[in-house]
Formats: C-alpha cells, sequence, structure tokens
C-alpha cells in the first residue's frame, strides 16, 4: 500500500519523513512538494491514501483535493495542516474525510490512515466503495431540509431548535457531526449529539454547511426500487428514541445516551447508500429476503458484496465520527462481537432495531442471556409501545 503526502514547504516533507521512518509504518510513503507533480504521479501508480496541506501556493489543498475526488474517487482523502480559518475548512468538507491538525503526533497520523484503510478494504466490492467515496453528501427529506432553512433565515432562532430539527434526520446529522469532530475546531472529547454539534459550530457555520453544502440534495433513483427514504427516517427516528430510553432504564450515563441516540440515528445510512448508488440491485436483494426469507443484510451481500451495517460504517469512519458511533453502526446487527458481559450502547441499539422491527423474543436471547445485570426486555417492549410510539406520532402530527 501506498501513502501520498503532498506539501508545498520542503522542509514540512523532510520533517514528515523522519517521523514516519521512525514509526515504521506498515505502508509506503511517498511525498510531493507540487500539487501538479502529485496528480501526476496518482496517475502512474496505485495509492491508497493522500495527505495534503490546506495552504499551498498555486492550487491551495481544498481545490487540490477537490479534483482528486473526481479522478480518483477510491482514495481515501486526508488534510493535515495548521490552517485554522474555518471558511476555508468549510471549503474542503465535501471533498476531504479527515482533518488532522499540525503539528500532528506520529500516533495519530499513523493510526488515522492505517484505521481509514482497513475500512476502505472492509468493503471488497469496488463499485460501492467508488461510490461512496464519490458522493460529498447524503440527500435528506425536503421537508426536513425547508424547516431548517426557515429556522435560521430568522434574526433570533435558538442553536437548540436548530439541533432538534437536524438530529431526525440521517444526512443531517452526519455532516453536522463530520464537521465539528475535525480537527478545524480542536476539541477535546469527540460531540456526539447534534443540539451539542449546533452550540460549537455558532450561527454563520450553521448557514454555511446547511445552506451550501449538497448534503442536502433530493434522493434520486432510489424511488423506483421501492426504497422510502420517508420510511427509513421514521424507523431511525423512532429506534433512536427508544435506544436512548433503554439506556436510562439501565443507567448508562448520559452521554452514553447521547451516544446511542445518534448511533440509533444512523445505524441505517447504508441502505441509503446502495438504494442510490444501485436501485435495481438493492430491490433484487430485498425481493430475494422476502422470497427465500433470509434477513435484509444477507440478501444485501449476495447483490453488493457487503451489507448496509458494512457500507454505513465504512462512510461514517470517513466522514471521522467518533469510533464508538463508528463500530455501533457496524455491529447493530452482530452485538455478539463485542465481549465483557457488560451492557452497552451497542446493545441498546441492537435490541431497539429490533423491537421497533416487532422481532419475537426468542431473537433477543442468545446475546441477552450474555448480558450482565439487563432489566426486563417486557419493560423494553412497553417502553417501545408507548412512550416512544407517542412521541414519534406526535412528531408526525
Amino acid at each position: 500500500m501506498k501513502v501520498l503526502f503532498v506539501n508545498d514547504q520542503v522542509q514540512t516533507l523532510n520533517a514528515l519523513k523522519r517521523m514516519l521512518d521512525a514509526a515504521d509504518v506498515e505502508w509506503d510513503a511517498e511525498f510531493s512538494s507540487e500539487p501538479d507533480e502529485a496528480l501526476r504521479m496518482l496517475s502512474k501508480d496505485n495509492y491508497i491514501a493522500i495527505v495534503t496541506d490546506m495552504r499551498m501556493s498555486g492550487m491551495d489543498g481544498a481545490k487540490f483535493l477537490l479534483k482528486v475526488s473526481e479522478e480518483y474517487p477510491s482514495l481515501v482523502r486526508i488534510v493535515l495542516s495548521d490552517q485554522t480559518d474555518r471558511s476555508t475548512v468549510l471549503r474542503a468538507v465535501e471533498p476531504m474525510h479527515y482533518f488532522l491538525s499540525r503539528p500532528c503526533q506520529a500516533s495519530e497520523l499513523t493510526s488515522t490512515i492505517s484505521r481509514a484503510c482497513a475500512m476502505r478494504e472492509t468493503l471488497q466490492y469496488e463499485g460501492l466503495r467508488q461510490t461512496i467515496n464519490t458522493l460529498p453528501g447524503l440527500p435528506s427529506l425536503p421537508t426536513v431540509y425547508l424547516e431548517v432553512s426557515e429556522i435560521i433565515k430568522g434574526d433570533q432562532f435558538s442553536l437548540s431548535d436548530v439541533g432538534a430539527v437536524i438530529e431526525k434526520d440521517i444526512a443531517m446529522t452526519a455532516k453536522v457531526l463530520q464537521l465539528v469532530n475535525s480537527a478545524a475546531f480542536g476539541l477535546s472529547q469527540p460531540v456526539r449529539s447534534t443540539s451539542q454539534a449546533a452550540s460549537i459550530l455558532g450561527v454563520e457555520t450553521l448557514k454555511a454547511l446547511i445552506l451550501t453544502t449538497s448534503v442536502f440534495q433530493e434522493l434520486e433513483g432510489a424511488a423506483e426500487c421501492g426504497f422510502s427514504l420517508t420510511e427509513l427516517m421514521e424507523h431511525s427516528h423512532k429506534v433512536a428514541m427508544l435506544a436512548k430510553k433503554i439506556c436510562q432504564l439501565e443507567r448508562l450515563e448520559p452521554d452514553q445516551e447521547e451516544e446511542a441516540f445518534t448511533a440509533g440515528m444512523l445505524h441505517g445510512i447504508g441502505k441509503l447508500l446502495l438504494a442510490t448508488s444501485n436501485p435495481q440491485a438493492f430491490a433484487e436483494a430485498r425481493r430475494v429476503a422476502d422470497s427465500e426469507g433470509i434477513s435484509d443484510f444477507e440478501a444485501e451481500r449476495r447483490a453488493f458484496g457487503a451489507d448496509h451495517a458494512a457500507a454505513g460504517a465504512y462512510l461514517l469512519d470517513l466522514w471521522g465520527l467518533p469510533q464508538s458511533i463508528v463500530e455501533i453502526v457496524a455491529l447493530h446487527h452482530r452485538p455478539d462481537v463485542e465481549v465483557g458481559g457488560e451492557f452497552t450502547c451497542l446493545t441498546a441499539v441492537w435490541a431497539a432495531n429490533l423491537l421497533c422491527q416487532g422481532a419475537p423474543d426468542e431473537q433477543f436471547e442468545s446475546h441477552l442471556s450474555n448480558v450482565e445485570n439487563a432489566t426486563s426486555l417486557d419493560l423494553w417492549r412497553e417502553v417501545g409501545a408507548t412512550a416512544v410510539c407517542r412521541k414519534v406520532a406526535e412528531a408526525k402530527a
């Protein structure tokens, strides 16, 4: 595997060489001091990732990454820069996958590259991988977009109100969390809720992000396969609320409740990717699942070479969301991968998803038998059938 580093400061590249030599990384590092030269190198060899500065003479990092994303969509794209101007960072939100501040510890740089490359390799279906890397954003419900737009048009509005609207939508939730968790904001702890993110980003950044990025484009090409964005949004919101309530019943910490809510909201984001990338294959997967009585994710693996859990986790990891949320999305059908016997956010999201699908008790028994001190499944069902369903009904009214 090869990783290309681009920076017009030769001394910076030399420092990176020394740091990587000392780190003894498992991939080969190559270097270029000119963006045009880097593009020629990309055309002649096979690279897995590119790491670039933002502030370069001639072609800056944002323009350079945009060209890279267009010509080499499967490449992992990372910004490593001391550029702190948020307006410049915003320009790079769409083409970049990660933002790291310089100076950067060798361990942080190498682990980011290695993790991104490892997630890339989890999807063996090249067409789907390229589709995910090409997407600058995910489509959102037009009604939600209009609601946010109307709120922020006024001179006086509550950021908590904006956060409450954003958290109802998969694409907005993912994109806002991607930005606020980038190193550009220098936060010591990861942000896991949209309300907290809205307060940190502020009015002007929210306006720029929501109104200028393509994350809010309407879904195209998936309606023909029977995919309903509205149904996915409603199911995801219901799972999120129930997962948070289950965490409260299990006496998890407030930040874990928020993490479970966000992961619940995003757990089905991979279905949106599959339906958008190949509507016909998605329709065939659903037909096979119904006719053969197998799960959706088993049918998806046949059709795409990956299921929606892996696809969604891959995208969220590339976007730099907290690893804990990425792992919940990846494993929300396989909670037994997690060991230790303690009740976790993953268990909450897994259980909430099954409960919202009306799964029978036997589907819970195998995993819950290994979870210590979990409250009654009947109590979870009661919560799902009352408080959560009532809140969803009120939200629709």
